[in-house]
Order: structure tokens, then C-alpha cells, then sequence
């Protein structure tokens, strides 16, 4: 069970990095501001993070390790659902349904604990980072063993001449 937490957080880890930096990029692109993603999280719990795309290094701290701690403790939930399930293909579409189901949570919750960093954000974005988690995630945890086998091999014995 450890090592599947582990493996589920360590997916989940590399998930929220790559919804992450999708998100960043998307409101870029869409004018709202490249560290968007990262102050809407941190006004969440600090009302003095900005409410736009401008850079602060308080809420860059404060919203990474929200975003990067929620996503490791889903990744390792999602480990613990995978270890159940048998083929990859099977493995990446559970971690996609239940990271997209993690979207839906989330449009209860976020508002429920900081309404204007929820409503800041496109649910658009927040829809397709949280496939991209799920995708991410799944794949990591299809192509990691989930058990470790330690092999004891034979002793090599050397015959001298």
C-alpha cells in the first residue's frame, strides 16, 4: 500500500505540473496573464494575492504548493482506485474519469472556500488541465510496476585456474 501511495504521488505530482503549466499557458493566451492560475489558488487562502496575471512571488509559493500537495494526495487516491483495475488502457481512462470527476468537486468546493479565486478562473481551462492531470497521472501509474520485487540471486562463484 505505501509504495502505491507513493507511486500516486509522485503521478500526481508530474500531473498537476503538466495541468499546471497548460493552465498558465491558456490564460496567457487568452489575455488574463501567464501567473493567473497560480494567484487565483493563492487568493484562496490570501486575500493579498493579486486577482490578475501579474507576478508575485508570495502567491507563486503559496498557490504552487496548494496546487502541487492537492495534486500529489489525488494522484495517490487515484493509485489506490488503479490498483484494482488491469490494463493500462484501463488504468489511464479510470485516472482521466476520476481526475475529471476532481473538476466537478471542485466547482462545489473552491467557491465554498474562496469565491473569488474560483470565479477568476475559465471552467473551460479547468476542465481540460484536469483531463490532462487524469492523462498524465494515468499514464505514470500504467508503466510504473506497482510492486517491487526484490530478487536474490545467486551467489557468483568463481572457479580459479
Amino acid at each position: 500500500m505505501l509504495n502505491t501511495l507513493k507511486r500516486g504521488s509522485v503521478a500526481g505530482a508530474a500531473g498537476g505540473a503538466m495541468m499546471a503549466m497548460f493552465a498558465m499557458i491558456a490564460t496567457a493566451l487568452t489575455g488574463e496573464g501567464f501567473w493567473a492560475p497560480v494567484n487565483a489558488i493563492a487568493h484562496t487562502a490570501w486575500n493579498g494575492a493579486p486577482m490578475d496575471g501579474s507576478f508575485s512571488g508570495g502567491a507563486l509559493v503559496l498557490g504552487m504548493l496548494v496546487h502541487m500537495a492537492t495534486a500529489m494526495m489525488l494522484g495517490a487516491g487515484i493509485a489506490v482506485l488503479l490498483s484494482h483495475t488491469g490494463s493500462r488502457t484501463n488504468k489511464v481512462m479510470t485516472a482521466t474519469v476520476a481526475a475529471t470527476g476532481a473538476w466537478l468537486a471542485q466547482l462545489a468546493i473552491w467557491p465554498a472556500i474562496g469565491e473569488a479565486g474560483a470565479d477568476s478562473m475559465p471552467q473551460w481551462i479547468l476542465l481540460v488541465g484536469h483531463i490532462i492531470f487524469g492523462m498524465t497521472a494515468g499514464v505514470l501509474l500504467a508503466v510504473t510496476p506497482e510492486h517491487r520485487h526484490h530478487r536474490v540471486g545467486r551467489p557468483v562463484v568463481t572457479v580459479a585456474t
